[in-house]
């Protein structure tokens, strides 16, 4: 918020010192209004429930992906010892899961942190 220019004059303006102190107090007040905390304290919650929710998405994928892997290992185990080249195709693809696993918590941790930087942070 920017200041009345009796203020930013220092009461160098039209106004006198009496005149640049009420305004300094006008302003002060201005900036303090306990309801506007409330809002903006409102808004931060909301942009945190928002990544949260982001977060909950990524996090319900990664089970999704830890579950297909389980079952991609517990195939390729079956498979064992009768046809090792199918249980090495099952555990490549275990791998690869694994891989977007990895990627999927590295996305998980920078909702995380998005969701605790104030709003226009880069």
């Amino acid at each position: 918020m920017r200041q009345p220019r009796a203020i930013r004059d220092h009461g160098r303006g039209e106004a006198g010192p009496e005149m640049t102190w009420r305004l300094g107090l006008r302003w002060l007040f201005s900036t303090a209004d306990p309801c506007r905390m409330v809002r903006k304290a409102k808004a931060a919650a909301g942009r945190c429930s928002m990544s949260n929710s982001h977060a909950d998405e990524l996090r319900k994928a990664r089970a999704a992906f830890v579950e297909d892997r389980r079952s991609h290992i517990k195939e390729a185990a079956s498979l064992l010892p009768a046809n090792r080249h199918a249980a090495f195709q099952e555990v490549r693809e275990a791998l690869d899961l694994q891989a977007e696993i990895e990627a999927l918590d590295r996305a998980i941790r920078d909702e995380e942190a998005l969701a605790d930087r104030p709003k226009g942070a880069a």
